[in-house]
């Protein structure tokens, strides 16, 4: 579920055209171009499964979480981030479904 960015390296678009998730490593993200919803769900430090919220135009380097004071932003996007994660989903289980089908069937004489 991936989209190009050729285009903005190349200069010729100057933003996305729609959001983008990320989720890797136990932590999840969903990026649109101004505002960004991340979420440690997995460390050994501090796990934690709320949001935090960074307006990238105002602070691009994430230093103040605005959660707090923008809950319906947040509501917003992990909405959003939950039908791409499922989408995501879906379609790494018909990958493995298709190219793994091997390991579900009995071995061949």
């Amino acid at each position: 579920d991936g989209i190009s960015l050729l285009s903005m390296i190349e200069g010729i678009e100057t933003s996305r055209s729609g959001a983008i998730g990320f989720h890797c490593n136990g932590m999840q993200a969903w990026t649109e171009n101004r505002y960004k919803i991340v979420r440690t769900i997995k460390t050994k430090k501090n796990p934690s499964r709320e949001w935090e919220l960074y307006d990238l135009l105002e602070d691009p380097f994430e230093t103040n979480d605005l959660a707090s004071t923008h809950p319906a932003i947040v509501e917003r996007m992990e909405q959003a981030f939950t039908l791409w994660a499922e989408s995501a989903q879906a379609d790494e289980q018909k990958v493995l479904d298709r190219y793994h089908r091997s390991t579900n069937r009995s071995p061949r004489s």
